[in-house]
């Protein structure tokens, strides 16, 4: 009997996995459908895709479809193990961590060798296994040794969410050891499991609003500590469309950023009802008030344009900061001379994440 031909088939890059989607899929799932099946551009996860659909109902709904935690052994479960230590994937169900740790691969770098550039495409994220590692920045307003990460740190998620190009270059400082992995199986994850989409709404608000306070002509100067303490202050915010952020006429301080859609800011005059449009802002920007330091009414309103996400830093939380730090006196001063004032009382910026606001 004749031995049958076995046809050899091209395999996909492995950071295409093609897998099987349930028959009834969330939005989640048919929006991130073409990532997940490998079909998407060079960029590979348009994880902007996910800050899209956190508004979405079924952020919290439960997983896609019920399924126990594949059995691992060897190095995938080793993988689970440490994944499951990370804060970043603590709260991930077993079964996300058991498809996650299938997707990882692991990477060793000596002293000196760079893991990424500074502006290429970002395809995966890391976390580090062993050792000791350098991010370092160039083009940014604030240049230089950014920050140094050891063991169980994630790094490169954010790359995902900016722009799909890394915000800066990554090297080790020490022989170290990372765990990849792709963006798609980020991507998979997140369209399968609602924990995912909590863990990585959670994550790029966190590490957004420390990017910006890092990046910030406010808080760039003040010690790490003080800005990770001013990073819990924020409140987070789901907002529908129309919403309103600040009135016009308030006297009061504050801050917000965008975290997903756009909000309008209008310069309101005496007997206008809509009043003139000064900008939108949208994921990775941000707008200030300061007319309670400046005792004049402010003359701008802020509504979200639609269904948005945003953190507020609120009257009470923004006077408290500035009583509690020196650095910050005299701040509509500085305001003034970064050129971020759009009227006397509001200031307004972006987050300094290379491609993020659109």
């Amino acid at each position: 009997m004749a031995r049958a031909v076995k046809r050899t088939r091209r395999r996909r890059p492995e950071t295409h996995v093609a897998i099987p989607l349930p028959p009834e899929r969330s939005r989640v799932a048919r929006a991130l459908e073409p990532v997940v099946r490998g079909e998407g551009p060079d960029r590979v996860v348009d994880a902007l895709t996910i800050t899209r659909v956190f508004n979405l109902e079924d952020l919290d709904a439960k997983e896609d479809r019920e399924e126990r935690a594949r059995p691992l052994t060897g190095e995938a479960r080793e993988y689970a193990i440490r994944l499951s230590s990370i804060p970043l994937l603590s709260s991930l169900s077993k079964a996300a961590i058991a498809e996650l740790a299938a997707s990882v691969h692991l990477r060793t770098l000596a002293a000196g060798e760079v893991l990424f550039h500074e502006g290429q495409p970002a395809r995966s994220f890391f976390i580090v296994a062993e050792g000791d590692l350098e991010v370092i920045r160039s083009r940014a307003r604030r240049r230089g040794a950014l920050a140094r990460l050891g063991p169980n740190e994630v790094l490169g998620v954010f790359g995902l969410f900016a722009g799909r190009r890394r915000a800066a270059t990554v090297r080790a400082h020490l022989s170290s050891v990372v765990l990849e992995i792709p963006g798609t199986a980020l991507a998979r994850l997140v369209s399968r499991h609602a924990s995912a989409r909590v863990a990585v709404r959670t994550f790029y608000q966190q590490r957004l609003l420390s990017v910006f306070l890092a990046s910030s002509p406010i808080f760039g100067e003040l010690a790490p500590d003080l800005r990770a303490g001013i990073v819990q202050r924020f409140e987070s915010k789901d907002l529908p469309a129309g919403a309103t952020l600040l009135k016009a006429g308030e006297v009061t301080s504050g801050l917000c950023l965008v975290m997903n859609g756009q909000v309008v800011l209008r310069r309101q005059r005496k007997g206008e009802s809509r009043g003139e449009e000064l900008l939108r802002l949208s994921r990775g920007q941000y707008f200030g008030v300061i007319s309670a330091l400046t005792g004049t009414p402010c003359a701008v309103s802020a509504n979200a344009v639609a269904a948005c996400s945003v953190v507020v830093l609120s009257h009470r939380q923004f006077s408290a900061i500035l009583a509690e730090q020196p650095a910050l006196a005299n701040l509509p001063r500085r305001l003034k001379a970064e050129g971020l004032l759009v009227s006397r009382e509001v200031f307004t910026g972006d987050a300094g994440v290379p491609g993020l606001a659109r």
